[in-house]
């Protein structure tokens, strides 16, 4: 896997999308141009002002959650978006030249990395650390599983699929007894998909200790849904 390649590649009709900020202060010297040229020609590589995610609930959320970090973000004047749609996604190049760009920009003047997709937040040394250790692929690294608590039982769901052009994945109802099983099942789906494999609808999952029917039903949604930021499929918990 340590070239990043999509051995359960299948044809699909969404394109993966990526979308990382770095926050710092840059000057656009010629290496960085001729780094932002390896990306894809879809990718857009542009310097915005500092506060380009400062005015949402996501900022005020790291304020909440890390206020040392947002402390330091707070003071970055420049902010380098990455962002676009890739049409080229047989293998993982795509997003090795995308997370390798991002860690130059990070020992380039970069203080901190925001991932839209995980609404993620890193400051520059966790995302070095995390790019050294992600040289050999690994789906975990670019998707997040959150878990919460609705009426009906733990809701289970991703983000961070559409960098892979695949649908993220829900599972309502769970019970605190399966919730380990059902984590199970989810890691391997985003295993499959990120990979290159499409996850067939109506077919039953089969995986030993389930005691519940989970049944992925169509990809429904949009990618302004703001629980997903992407399509979804629902996981169709039956018994």
């Amino acid at each position: 896997m340590e070239n990043w390649s999509r051995p359960y590649w299948q044809e699909y009709s969404q394109n993966p999308h990526l979308f990382y900020g770095v926050l710092g202060t840059f000057e656009l010297t010629e290496e960085l141009k001729q780094l932002a040229t390896d990306l894809p020609q879809s990718l857009e590589c542009n310097l915005m002002e500092g506060g380009y995610f400062r005015d949402n609930f996501v900022w005020e959320l790291l304020e909440r959650d890390e206020p040392e970090l947002a402390a330091v973000a707070a003071q970055a004047p420049d902010t380098i978006i990455l962002v676009g749609d890739v049409h080229r996604q047989r293998d993982l190049d795509y997003l090795k030249s995308c997370i390798d760009l991002v860690t130059y920009l990070t020992e380039k003047g970069g203080t901190t990395v925001f991932d839209v997709h995980t609404v993620s937040w890193y400051s520059a040394i966790d995302w070095q650390n995390r790019a050294e250790e992600g040289q050999i692929f690994n789906p975990f690294d670019h998707v997040v599983l959150l878990i919460s608590e609705a009426p009906e039982g733990l809701w289970l769901h991703t983000r961070g699929l559409r960098k892979f052009g695949r649908p993220d994945l829900s599972v309502r109802g769970v019970n605190t007894e399966e919730q380990g099983l059902v984590k199970k099942m989810l890691d391997r789906f985003i295993s499959f998909q990120a990979l290159g494999g499409v996850i067939e609808e109506g077919r039953e999952v089969t995986m030993k200790g389930l005691h519940s029917l989970y049944i992925p039903g169509a990809v429904q949604g949009s990618v302004d849904d703001p629980d997903f930021n992407n399509f979804h499929i629902e996981i169709e918990k039956r018994g």
